[in-house]
């Protein structure tokens, strides 16, 4: 129970007894400071779904590097393999059709392996890393309207003392008109 939750709890327990207006008040008051610590409720989840979002942003992007990196790697086998076999034809005779098409073959290969284990996948971790900096986008908006709704709150709040103040001083200015009346 946060302070604001002590100063309505104070005025509902105190000795005077309130009207139907300060009863309203004080239903008032009760109301806001839900509203403030559904809101706050609301606002720790926001931050909480923010910080995952980000981290899977991070993590789609660390994925697509070692996508790249993978696909980089694929390809210089593949293209180390067929110039071997290139290098190895030309030193026995340089003449052998099967050679040559093997590292034909290799040298042709080797980007599409590139793109195979490299570029789609990492396209893919693009995709995460999109939907990951929406969703932390989203959790911002969503931390945006919790501290929309908590100033909301406390204002209202603020009012709604103020009013049940002057009440209970109007009430006490009164019992003390009758008092002195009396005397």
């Amino acid at each position: 129970m946060n302070v604001n939750n002590n100063l309505s709890a104070s005025f509902a327990s105190s000795s005077f007894a309130l009207d139907p207006e300060g009863r309203l008040a004080l239903m008032v008051l009760e109301k806001q400071q839900t509203e403030e610590d559904s809101a706050r409720d609301d606002k720790l989840l926001a931050r909480e779904r923010f910080v995952e979002a980000s981290s899977a942003e991070v993590e789609a992007m660390r994925d697509k590097a070692g996508h790249l990196l993978l696909g980089a790697v694929v390809q210089g086998v593949a293209t180390t393999a067929a110039s071997s076999i290139q290098m190895a034809d030309a030193m026995n005779s340089g003449d052998s059709a099967v050679w040559k098409a093997t590292a034909d073959f290799g040298h042709g290969t080797a980007p599409v392996l590139g793109r195979c284990f490299g570029e789609s996948p990492a396209a893919a971790d693009d995709a995460d890393a999109k939907h990951a900096a929406s969703l932390a986008e989203q959790a911002r908006w969503q931390l945006d309207d919790a501290n929309k709704v908590i100033d909301q709150a406390n204002e209202t709040r603020d009012k709604a003392l103020d009013w049940v103040s002057s009440v209970n001083a109007s009430q006490a200015s009164a019992e003390t008109g009758i008092i002195a009346g009396l005397a």
